[in-house]
């Protein structure tokens, strides 16, 4: 066991399948692999449901300065995901070291990521989809700033969307998610994924939300004309310049989102969600034409509904002004606020409004939320039906046997040697002759026992039971203590023959 946990000389992703990490984590099989960490399929014995646990391993980085940071660094993801509360955020359950590494154990999001989706449904996407899969996205985003320090993703791109079976779409690895500390002039470390992250994240600035809205921005753009902006980092086109398909409305609301100057961007999530909402609404063929093809891709994202709903503002009232640019930006006057939620009416009026005036009634069809989704057991795993590309983390179930008839054997041989072997010293009551016998019978069986003590520990279902494990283990202990006391009273015996 410490071979295989060992720093010095085993990389992550290594530990095999049946492994117990903790005394309680019986691993199945690996998820994913990156360079300083590994993703396993574990179960845990104790909550009887499957888990997912994230190792970090320190042996890559060449100085203590550099362990020592990557550890805080886990340690803080670890807190951060815990405080958290989201439907759309896996749940954090424990976490805890072993041999120089780190372990973070968190609900099992089955499903794709949305890079594995991209792949087998290539965009461009219809815009109807795109959008409505953007809903969940800015939602979750909004809850992350706007926590108390706000909490920057840093770090939005198709490896870290995950999308289950019933369509829920979760954020996952929080590697680089940090905390935005006001008065700080530029982030300690520059991480990210080029072309995805905003270029402040590259640079003597600090990230904020308006970073996460830049890789937002340009996520929905590649969903929707199928350009890779890891081809061409901070150079995106006009997306209806490359798919047709996309209003020039929806376009222009892309670009401000990936302004390279974070202070024309859209200042909130919310902002920019209505921004979409808004540009929707004026573009008659996104949710009109384009309905009735959405079926052709049950896969992608939320299912958006039959009718373009306006969305909720399930996080407080917005602020007075949302952040703009001054002259020809079209969505409001710029706020002394660094990224307040955006104002009642995002689009100011004025002569460049592409958009038309804002939208002061309310809808003809009101909004009704979604149920939340609900759960058999607070971290229980949907159901399968699985995606045939995730078929392959349906391992095979854990026996969960309370105890197994062999180490229950053991035991109760190992403890009757036991007493066999004891009642021989009191030969002098029952005779030498029974002395002897009890003790030849008591170490014996003891021998016996001894053997099915073995042969219970290297059974597969007494090592994944819990009460399986303690039983061989006590049958050994009585075994091997009751062919100690047999020698003793034939020592005892025999040193008394010679008197």
């Amino acid at each position: 066991m410490s071979d295989l946990l060992s720093e010095e000389n085993s990389k992550t992703g290594a530990l095999p399948p049946e492994l117990i990490l903790g005394y309680r984590y019986l691993l199945k099989q690996r998820l994913g692999q990156g360079g300083m960490g590994a993703v396993y399929l574990a179960y845990d014995q104790r909550l009887d449901i499957d888990c997912a646990i994230k190792e970090m391993s320190t042996a890559l980085l060449k100085t203590e300065e550099e362990r020592e940071r990557a550890r805080k660094s886990f340690h803080e993801e670890a807190k951060l995901l815990a405080r958290l509360n989201h439907p759309n955020l896996p749940r954090v359950t424990d976490h805890f070291s072993d041999h120089g590494r780190e372990y973070l154990v968190m609900e099992f999001v089955p499903g794709e990521t949305l890079a594995t989706i991209l792949r087998n449904s290539p965009p461009p996407w219809p815009v109807a989809d795109v959008v409505a899969f953007a809903e969940p996205l800015t939602e979750v985003l909004h809850y992350l700033h706007s926590r108390t320090p706000p909490i920057i993703f840093r770090d939005l791109k198709p490896a870290n969307i995950m999308r289950t079976p019933e369509g829920q779409v979760k954020l996952i690895d929080f590697g680089i998610a940090r905390l935005f500390k006001p008065g700080q002039s530029q982030d300690t470390q520059a991480f990210g994924t080029m072309g995805y992250s905003a270029p402040e994240q590259y640079g003597t600035g600090q990230t904020d939300a308006r970073s996460d809205v830049y890789a937002l921005g340009v996520l929905l753009h590649q969903l929707m004309t199928g350009h890779d902006p890891i081809a061409q980092p901070f150079n995106v086109p006009l997306a209806h310049t490359i798919n047709a398909a996309v209003p020039e409305a929806i376009s222009s609301v892309l670009m401000t989102a990936m302004s390279h100057d974070p202070q024309t961007r859209f200042a909130s999530m919310v902002a920019l969600r209505r921004a979409l909402s808004n540009a929707s609404q004026h573009s008659a063929d996104v949710y009109v034409a384009q309905r009735p093809g959405t079926a052709a891709l049950p896969n992608v994202g939320y299912a958006p509904s039959a009718q373009m709903r306006p969305t909720s503002q399930p996080y407080g009232p917005p602020s007075s002004q949302p952040y703009g640019q001054t002259g020809s930006q079209p969505y409001g006057k710029p706020s002394s606020q660094p990224y307040g939620q955006p104002s009642s009416q995002p689009y100011g009026q004025t002569s460049s409004q592409p958009y038309g005036p804002p939208v002061a009634q309310p809808y003809a069809q009101p909004y009704s939320p979604p149920p939340p989704p609900t759960y058999a057991q607070p971290f229980s795993p949907p159901a399968p039906p699985m995606h045939p590309a995730t078929h392959h983390l349906q391992a095979a179930s854990v026996p969960k046997a309370k105890t197994t008839g062999v180490a229950q054997t053991a035991q109760i041989m190992g403890f009757l040697s036991l007493l066999l072997t004891i009642s021989g010293f009191f030969y002098e009551d029952m005779g030498r002759d029974a002395g002897i016998f009890m003790g030849f019978f008591g170490g014996f069986a003891g021998f016996v026992s001894l053997i099915v003590s073995i042969v219970a520990i290297s059974l597969k279902a007494t090592r994944e039971s819990i009460k399986g494990r303690s039983q061989s283990v006590r049958g050994l202990i009585f075994a091997t203590v009751a062919m100690v006391l047999a020698c003793v009273v034939f020592a005892i015996i025999g040193a008394a023959n010679q008197y």
